[in-house]
């Protein structure tokens, strides 16, 4: 007996994740990642909690210098951050 239609594994994945209210978590973690890679080191050192949520990504930056250049840059950081994520998920940041 052969099968008709093969599935891939990262589709059977995603729709796992669907199903168990999983995915935000995921996407979540991607935008966090992202963050970081967008940052670089230096700032994402002085990132001390990162909230998500109907498209606000919130950051507290624990040095006022690093807050300031963040908060010029915000712009260009949720562009290169939706570049990454491939999609238009970030839709403003906020800077604490």
């Amino acid at each position: 007996m052969r099968r008709q239609k093969a599935v891939p594994v990262g589709e059977i994945f995603l729709e796992m994740l669907k199903r168990n209210g999983l995915e935000e978590g995921v996407v979540r973690v991607d935008i966090f990642n992202a963050w970081n890679s967008v940052v670089g080191e230096r700032y994402s050192r002085y990132t001390t909690s990162k909230f998500f949520r109907d498209g606000r990504l919130v950051c507290t930056i624990s040095s006022s210098a690093a807050k300031s250049t963040l908060i010029m840059h915000r712009l260009k950081i949720v562009q290169k951050i939706n570049t990454i994520l491939g999609k238009q998920i970030v839709k403003e940041l906020i800077v604490k």
